[in-house]
């Protein structure tokens, strides 16, 4: 325990006044402290977390006129919820204080219990206020009712309470200590102990020890939890009595049992439980508390506080170790079997406390908490500590690798080394393990409980394949299946039933876990989960959702943003279910219904489930809902529920059939067609009956024989063949008579029905049995009735019977019939001359005709075709026989030979596969062969052999060279030796860059060429970067110098310095390691390196003589002082050389440092000579010798000046360029000169052109344009311009027109040039010149400028005003004018067509534009308009310029394309200054290598006011803020998909070539996107092509339309807008004879042959539908005895009883398609009435009494439905009746009954209305009283307004 702060001081007082704490507790949720003194009777708040005061209150005494000092506080006790305080007084009461929730809510009292004694000892707990009193007893006040309850009582006052769980102990003053439980009844307590005196220290830990203490200072520990049920006395109880000697005032147990602290005047007395036996561990004193008087400890056992007599209150911290985990959660150790958790954001603790000692604690998913201790594992809910908790024994098994997982729901899972551990949290047991090394949350289900289905399952991978599910109640594996593909993801749902899992391929499969099925219900599956809280499975595919609601039909819906938008889960509430998806705002709402439905059915609530349906409109899902209804409903025995759902779903005949079995369930069975248990539920007669009123006679037959009843079976046998012949079922009939041995009736039967097969079978059997019983004239009829059938093989064996006899008709018949076989097998016997004859055309007929070439061999080989049987063993695909028989032939038939081949090659048979070839001739398939498996040089051999040597040696190096391209290069370098070119594997290799194997094949066969090659790659290398390899070819060529060179140029300085070294030996080295240390940027770092080689004194001396001394000087400084001495010398040598370099200050200084100040006088006055004497020389004319002083004295200008005034400008310039290498200088020179020839009075042509020439040569251009301009010469000043500055045309121009007033001769004869500057280029004069905003001029303006245009021949304007003037004209309605005028104005020229078709494009992507912008909100549409805006630049020569860019860097930035944004709106910044300052020259270096064009119109004023100066401003503020952001680049995006740097809207490529055009965007059209639509001409990306097509399909824009069809037209495609998004592919149908038959049968509604067919087919889905559909055409047909069989057959037994009981009256018919009109038309009427009474369809049955004027039943049938309404319990709408009839009293007696009340209200106000008086007062009256009492308020009020009842007050 650790001091932590005194929160209130001990009382100073002068008196010595008593302040004693009387009572002090902590908040439960720890979040406050109050402390009660003795002094005012006020309690005080502490914060807990800050341990500051933050409230104070006063108490009150329970009699007004007494004083707050006229009472006691005997106990204070925070509530659970830490909202409220109980104060215990001493004057007979208990307050209850609401203290609220933050710190100053008003305090108020919400609870006060009087008592008849007073309170002596008080505290609260979940059972509620537990106090002690006056009179001896405990009780306890149940807060949440108010009530008190007694717990225990003695004759002598309470002293003491102590509570723990459910456990309290108490201390009386004659120190009798009782215990009790809260959860018994018993009132009385058990006697625990007697203590020596008052035990008024009295405390009970949760281990099951009460500690008792009072004055005499005797501690005693008895230990109550030995026994905790039967009787018990004293000396029950183990008992440990301490003799402390002094007064113990107070006791206190920490919450984990094992510590105990106790006061002792000033003293804390701390013992612990070691072995069951309590010690003394620890004496803490407080100095000056005189004495202890409360104590308390929270309960997270992580403070104690304590109160003394003199009011001091301290607070102790019992933690002995603390960690916090990130910055959310604290672990306080307290003792060593307590943890508390507390999360530091929300204040929230969670305690942990264990019989054995705690190790570690770990943090899971910040949520749960695992606690290791030195035998269990404690798992637990860190927010739910009580609820989700778990103490597991681990004794013996090992904490290391532990993985612990809480991804389920109040479940824990812990693995371990393969083996995979289950804890139920709440549990103290393990649930299960299992072995398993797949424990990922997706390959395992854990389903505890859901749903309230009391399973608990968990289903796990025992392998990749194989998935284990096991019954955690049971232990019992419930299912091991076993899938053929490895399995990613798996999922139980909640009632663990089924299974889905997904394996690697991505197929979603569900396992029935107790039918043991599987089945696949999706391909392609990406997201997959059950709906929580049902059955319905949710799945991705692709661009699909798919909703399972029921589990054989899935609802498909459309995932918006397609395969890109991925689903994240599902999300259920408010109601709500839906699916979550990436992309924000696609999500999609499930059908929340059908989820109830399911989950309805599930839970077998069949009547929440049919309130569902009845919510439903009709359709096709709400039908197979029904029909599942019913279903379960039969399962599950509830007939009105299954009627009700039958009828749903229109199924009148079962809906009756169900009804009709209300007293015989048995009946039921038959619906499932469920013969056995029918036979089983119903007894014999019954069951029979019913056989035979189905014509299951059969049946009937054989129950009767199983059954024993041989009475009933001979008359069953003759009703059976009576019915048959009665039906036309001859063949059946005839079966019978052939059983009963009456073989000519039979032959009667079956020649009858046609079954002549059977009758043929008959009579071969009796032939058999040598039983003459059959008559020739029998026989022969049936051969004649098989001929005419064409059944000739049965014919056939008929005349081979003894009784006809005729072997050569037998033959006949069987050669007719294509019985080969049995006719060789005659000829054998009778005929062996026709027997090969025979045998070829069985083999013909074989291979021809049944498609069998198999069978055929054997035949043409017997028939001694062996080519045919060659070809037939072939087309079997026989190949092994097929070479057996090869060998025969003498020559193998070419393509035979290259199938043969081919089979054995494909099976590796190399060898004869190659035999066959060569034996066929097929001499390129065998060589072919032989490369295809390696075997080049026997394939060279071959072909060299068999086939023409250059022929061969071509074929060999095609095939190398398709390897090379393959990447095969070993078996291409083959081939190339193999065929003598070493030089091409060589350059294959060097093409490949694969060097070691072209340096071999150098090496090898090219050895005099080694060392260049090697020289070659290095170089190569070299410039690739690959520096290691480039120096190994370096130094295998003897080149090592240009390796290191290579190193230097790279400053790979060390690798140099290895190379040189190891190649060059140590004199190489230093001189690398002297420019290495040259290159580094510090003396320092230079010294380090060159002292770590031992190379400094060298490299010095090598920089001295290479006269690098500065260098060698920051060597020396910055070396230790070795080198120091050399600093002098290197100076005085650095002086003197630069004294030789004319450096005269320079060498001053390093004369004075080197102490030599001397040498700089001498210098000095050595330069004064020389200059004084140059000047002497100059004067003296000697003009080279005072060059050379001049020079001397480093005065070379002097020189050039001299020169100059002599002009004598060649040496004047000789000395500028040599001497001074001062460029300014030459241009001075240069100019002068050029200035000194215009001077002379004559300017003749050689001297403008010399003049010009020396102006140029000094860059002075504009200097030689004005001089031409002075000179009047305008077309040399052009030329200049056009040469040299081009950015001067314009002006020049402007100039010139402005000089001469005849700017039209020049201008058309001025040939601009491509742009070679930096700069955008105005095109002529403003005036000639129109853009798309010329559209506005009018008509006489344009034809003007046309007229100017064709007098200057200029075609381009021509061409382009006369567009605009046809435009003009088409506005102004002379469209043919027009049109004229355009074809007069164009020629077939093909830059003409372009220019028409250039402006066609653009005005076809701006009205595509134009429409895309009115689509906001379309993203699709955005995209297109962005890119159109992009590309339009490309024409800003033809479109106006400013907007263009300001529009274009707008949707750049709108769609987040910042870098173009920047480019386009900087440009526009540019143009609107260009335009405001006049100056036309405009930067364009941002769009160099585009197509964006330079030489472009630049307008008088910015374009209209949608560019305000504001929106400039907002232009150049994003500007500036884009540029300082460094994430955002400052050029214009590149194309990824194309060669080189080339900007993504440009249709010029890295090769100067270009792409097309995208029709749609007007982007460029990349090849491997490109449509294609006119070769060269016209194409569009794709992607672009297919958004514009989905576009006009969602939108059905017009405008749309109307641009597809545009371009169809286009391209001479006018059919483009009629465009198909999704095409079906029609699966064939492959037909048998019987289908045929049967589709025939019901075309020629011969019904019977259609039955004949069906009964032939076994039971399937096909023959099934088949069954329907001829019921239907029976019932259209009123063939009512197929139809009954056709729905018996099906095993719809409801629907044939039904067929059967409109026997007498077809009328009925009509019920089964619900069609009540019809069935009115055709059965009489009293049928009618009959059937809607029936089926309870009263209404029906009135209202069609009404319309045919039947009033004499309609008050009858009126008055049944009303009493059937009252039988059925329908007592509203029988009021409904009686309120339409005016019996109104008797309609509210029903409706009150019913509990219509507000249709009860609303019928009294309606009579009102009325002013009908017929309603009493006292029925007015029940209804309010009813209305009133069900809280209907409103409708009450009204009846009291009403004029039977007039009572405001009420109202």
């Amino acid at each position: 325990m650790v001091h932590e702060k005194s929160l209130i001081k001990p009382a100073v007082d002068k008196h010595m006044t008593i302040c004693r704490v009387e009572c002090l507790c902590i908040a439960p949720n720890l979040s406050r402290l109050a402390v009660c003194t003795s002094a005012n009777n006020q309690i005080i708040l502490f914060d807990a977390n800050s341990n500051e005061e933050k409230d104070k209150f006063a108490l009150k005494s329970t009699a007004k006129n007494f004083s707050r000092k006229s009472f006691v506080v005997k106990g204070i006790a925070f509530s659970p919820d830490s909202q409220k305080l109980a104060i215990g007084q001493s004057d007979c009461v208990i307050f209850v204080y609401k203290i609220g929730e933050n710190w100053g809510d008003k305090k108020a009292i919400v609870n006060k219990y009087s008592l008849q004694n007073p309170v002596t000892c008080l505290m609260w707990n979940s059972a509620g206020i537990v106090f002690g009193s006056l009179d001896g007893k405990v009780k306890v006040v149940q807060t949440q009712t108010n009530k008190m309850f007694g717990l225990m009582a003695s004759n002598s006052l309470v002293v003491s309470l102590s509570v723990s769980g459910e456990t309290i102990v108490c201390g009386f003053q004659s120190g009798l200590i009782m215990m009790n439980a809260f959860n018994v009844r018993d009132n009385t307590g058990k006697q625990v102990v007697t203590h020596s005196c008052p035990p008024f220290a009295l405390t009970l830990s949760p281990s099951g020890y009460v500690c008792a203490a009072g004055c005499d200072g005797r501690i005693s520990f008895i230990n109550i939890a030995v026994q905790n049920t039967g009787q018990r006395s004293a000396a029950n109880y183990t008992k440990q009595n301490i003799e402390y000697g002094n007064e113990i005032s107070c006791a206190i147990a920490s919450t984990s049992g094992n510590i105990t602290v106790l006061s002792s005047l000033e003293k804390l007395l701390i013992f612990e439980l070691d072995s069951r036996v309590w010690r003394q561990k620890n004496i803490i004193e407080l100095s000056g508390a005189y004495v202890i008087t409360g104590l308390y400890w929270s309960l997270d056992g992580t403070k104690i506080m304590t109160g003394t007599v003199n009011g001091a209150v301290d607070l102790f911290e019992c933690k002995w170790k603390t960690k916090v985990i990130g910055d959310k959660l604290e672990i306080s150790y307290v003792g060593n079997r307590q943890v508390v958790i507390k999360d530091l954001h929300k204040g929230s603790t969670a305690l942990f406390h264990s019989n054995f000692d705690i190790k570690d604690v770990k943090i899971i998913r910040d949520n749960f908490a695992v606690v290791f201790t030195t035998n269990t594992l404690i798992l637990c809910d860190i927010y739910e500590p009580n609820e989700k908790r778990s103490e597991i024994d681990w004794t013996g098994m090992t904490t290391d690798g532990l993985k612990f997982s809480f991804d389920y729901e109040n479940v824990a899972l812990i693995n371990v080394v393969g083996e995979l551990y289950l804890v139920e949290l709440g549990s103290n047991e393990l649930l299960a393990s299992v072995r398993t090394d797949f424990v990922s949350q997706h390959l395992m289900s854990v389903r505890i409980n859901e749903r309230k289905s009391g399973t608990k399952t968990l289903a796990y991978l025992l392998d990749v394949k194989t998935v284990t599910i096991l019954d955690l109640i049971s232990g019992v594996q419930l299912l091991v299946w076993t899938h053929n593909e490895r399995i990613d993801w798996i999922e139980m749902n909640e009632t663990g039933k089924k299974l889905l899992f997904r394996d690697r391929s991505l197929k979603l499969n569900l396992l029935d876990v107790f039918q043991q099925e599987s089945h696949v219900i999706l391909n392609f599956c990406g997201f997959v989960q059950w709906v929580p809280g049902s059955d319905v499975i949710v799945a991705q595919s692709r661009d699909k959702l798919y909703v399972w609601y029921d589990l054989d039909k899935p609802v498909i819906h459309a995932v918006i943003g397609g395969s890109q938008n991925d689903a994240m889960g599902i999300e259920r509430e408010s109601g709500v279910t839906k699916v979550l998806f990436t992309i924000s705002g696609t999500d999609i709402v499930l059908d929340e219904v059908l989820l109830e439905f399911d989950t309805a059915i599930e839970d077998a609530d069949l009547e929440r489930a049919e309130l569902f349906l009845e919510s439903l409109p009709v359709s096709a899902e709400s039908e197979s809902m029904w029909k599942l209804l019913a279903n379960v409903a039969l399962k599950n025995s509830n007939l009105l529920i299954a009627e009700r759902s039958f009828a749903a779903i229109g199924d009148i005949s079962r809906a009756v059939f169900v009804r009709e079995c209300a007293d015989n369930y048995g009946r039921l069975t038959l619906l499932d067609n469920d013969w056995s248990a029918f036979e089983e539920s119903v007894d014999f007669d019954e069951v029979i009956d019913t056989y035979i009123e189905l014509h299951k006679w059969e049946k009937a037959i054989d129950l009767s024989v199983r059954s024993g009843r041989s009475d009933i079976k001979d008359d069953l046998e003759q009703r059976y063949y009576n019915w048959l012949l009665d039906s036309g079922q001859e063949a059946d009939a005839g079966l019978i008579m052939e059983r009963s041995g009456k073989y000519e009736e039979a032959l009667r039967l079956y020649i009858k029905s046609g079954r002549l097969v059977q009758a043929s079978k008959l009579i071969l059997n009796n032939s058999k049995r040598n039983a003459d019983t059959i008559s020739r004239s029998s026989i022969e009829q049936v051969i004649r009735e098989l001929t005419s059938a064409e059944f000739y093989e049965e014919a056939g064996l008929l005349y081979e019977t003894s009784a006809v006899n005729d072997k050569t008709a037998a033959l006949d018949n069987y050669i007719k019939g294509n019985a080969y076989a049995k006719a060789i097998s005659l000829a054998r016997k009778e005929f062996p001359d026709e027997v090969v004859a025979l045998e070829l055309k069985f083999a013909e007929w074989l291979f021809n005709e049944a498609n069998d070439p198999s069978g055929a061999v054997n035949h043409f080989i017997e028939a001694g075709k062996t080519d045919r049987a060659l070809e037939a063993a072939i087309q079997a695909q026989q190949y092994d026989r097929a070479i057996e028989i090869a060998a025969i032939l003498d020559n193998i038939p070419t393509h035979f030979g290259k199938k043969i081949g081919t089979y054995f090659a494909g099976k590796d048979q190399i060898d004869t596969a190659i035999e066959i070839y060569l034996n066929s001739g097929c001499i390129r398939e065998a060589i072919a062969l032989l490369n295809n498996k390696g075997q080049y040089s026997r394939a060279y051999k071959l072909a060299r052999k068999l086939m023409d040597p250059s022929e061969a040696k071509e074929m060999y190096e095609s095939i190398a060279k398709s390897l090379e391209a393959d990447g095969k290069y070993k078996e291409a370098e083959r081939i190339y030796i193999t065929c003598d070119d070493v030089d091409s594997a060589i350059s294959m290799y060097k093409s490949a860059k694969q060097y070691e194997p072209m340096i071999r094949l150098v090496k090898q066969y090219h050895t005099d060429l080694l060392t260049d090659t090697h020289l070659h790659l290095a170089k190569e290398l070299e410039t690739e970067g690959s520096l290691h390899q480039a120096e190994s070819h370096y130094v295998s060529g003897g080149e090592w110098k240009s390796a290191v060179q290579m190193y230097k140029n790279t400053n790979h300085w060390e690798e140099g310095y290895r190379v040189a070294r190891a190649n060059g030996g140590v004199q190489a080295a230093k001189q690398v390691a002297y420019h290495w240390a040259q290159s580094l940027q510090s003396a320092d770092a230079a010294v380090k390196l060159l002292s770590r080689f031992g190379l400094l004194n060298q490299v010095v001396d090598y920089a001295v003589d290479a006269n690098e001394y500065v260098f060698a000087n920051s060597l020396i400084a910055h070396s230790g002082p070795e080198l120091r001495h050399k600093m002098i010398e290197v100076k005085l040598k650095y002086a003197v050389w630069l004294e030789d370099e004319k450096r005269y200050s320079d060498a001053e200084v390093m004369f004075c440092e080197a102490n030599k100040p001397r040498e700089a006088v001498l210098m000095h006055k050595m330069i004064e000579v020389k200059l004084k004497y140059a000047v002497w020389l100059e004067d003296e004319k000697r003009y080279s010798d005072a060059e050379v002083m001049f020079c001397e004295a480093n005065k070379p200008r002097e020189a050039v000046l001299m020169y100059l005034h002599n002009a004598a400008f060649d040496d004047a310039l000789r000395v500028a360029e040599e001497a001074m290498n001062d460029e300014e200088v030459v241009r001075d020179v240069l100019t002068a000169q050029a200035q000194t020839i215009l001077q002379r009075g004559r300017r003749g042509v050689d001297d403008m052109n010399r003049a010009e020439h020396l102006l140029l040569r000094a860059g002075r251009i504009e200097v030689a344009v004005k001089i031409y301009k002075e000179s009047g010469m305008w077309e040399e000043a052009l030329r200049v311009c056009e040469q040299f500055a081009p950015h001067l045309i314009d002006s020049v121009k402007r100039e010139m027109i402005a000089e001469t007033h005849n700017s039209d001769r020049y201008l058309s004869g001025t040939n601009t040039r491509e742009n070679s500057g930096r700069s955008t280029r105005s095109i002529g004069d403003r005036s000639t010149h129109s853009d798309l905003s010329a559209l506005n001029n009018n008509v006489t303006d344009l034809r003007q400028n046309l007229k100017i245009a064709e007098q200057n021949g200029d075609k381009e304007s021509v061409l382009r005003y006369t567009v605009l003037l046809s435009t003009q004209m088409v506005k102004e309605g002379s469209t043919t004018d027009a049109l004229n005028k355009v074809l007069m104005a164009t020629s077939s020229s093909e830059s003409e067509l372009e220019i028409i078709e250039r402006y066609l494009m653009v005005t076809h992507w701006f009205a595509l534009k134009a429409i895309l912008r009115s689509m906001d909100g379309q993203s699709n549409a955005t995209e297109l308009h962005s890119k159109i805006t992009i590309a339009l630049l490309r024409y800003t020569d033809i479109v106006r310029v400013d907007k263009a860019f300001y529009e274009a860097g707008l949707v750049a930035k709108d769609s987040g394309r910042l870098e173009m944004a920047f480019v386009f709106w900087n440009h526009f910044l540019d143009l609107v200054d260009a335009i405001e300052e006049g100056d036309y020259n405009v930067d364009h270096s941002d769009f160099m290598g585009t197509d964006i064009p330079f030489e472009v119109h630049v307008p008088t004023e910015v374009f209209n006011a949608d560019v305000s100066s504001n929106t400039r401003e907002e232009v150049k503020s994003w500007i500036l803020q884009i540029s300082m952001d460094s994430h955002v680049s400052q050029s214009l995006p590149l194309d990824a998909l194309r060669e080189g740097d080339v900007y993504e809207a440009s249709l010029i490529n890295g090769d100067s070539s270009r792409c097309l055009p995208c029709l749609v965007t007007g982007y460029p059209v990349i090849k491997h996107k490109m449509l294609e639509f006119k070769p060269g001409k016209y194409a569009v990306n794709k992607d672009d092509w297919n958004k514009l097509l989905m576009l006009t399909k969602v939108t059905a824009s017009d405008d749309l339309k109307d641009v597809l069809h545009f371009v169809g037209k286009l391209y001479g495609n006018a059919t483009t807008a009629r465009f198909s998004f999704q095409h079906q592919l029609l699966n064939s149908l492959v037909l048998d004879e019987v289908l045929l038959e049967f589709d025939t049968a019901i075309e020629d509604a011969d019904l019977e042959r259609a039955e004949l067919f069906l009964e032939s087919l076994p039971v399937s889905a096909e023959s099934e539908s088949m069954w329907k559909l001829l019921a239907n055409v029976a019932l259209k047909n009123s063939n009512l005895l197929i139809a009954e069989r056709s729905f018996a057959a099906i095993g719809d037994i409801s629907r044939a009883v039904f067929v059967r009981e409109c026997a007498d009256n077809y009328g009925r018919l009509t019920l089964l398609d619900n069609d009540w009109s019809a069935f009115e038309e055709s059965v009489d009427f009293d049928e009618v009435i009959d059937t809607y009474i029936e089926l309870h369809k009263w209404e029906k049955a009135i209202d069609l009494s009404v319309r045919s004027g039947r009033s004499d039943i309609k008050d009858d049938l009126e008055q049944r439905y009303y009493n059937w309404l009252l039988d059925s319990g329908q007592e509203a709408d029988a009021g409904l009746i009686m309120e339409r009839s005016g019996k109104y009293e008797e309609a509210l007696r029903l409706y009150i009954k019913s509990g219509r009340l507000v249709q009860a209200s609303k019928l009294i106000l309606n009579n009102s209305k009325r002013n009908a008086d017929t309603i009493s007062r006292s029925s007015i009256e029940q209804v309010i009283r009813e209305l009133t009492s069900a809280e209907f308020y409103e409708e009450a009020g009204l009846l009291y307004e009403t004029s039977a009842w007039r009572n405001l007050i009420h109202i």
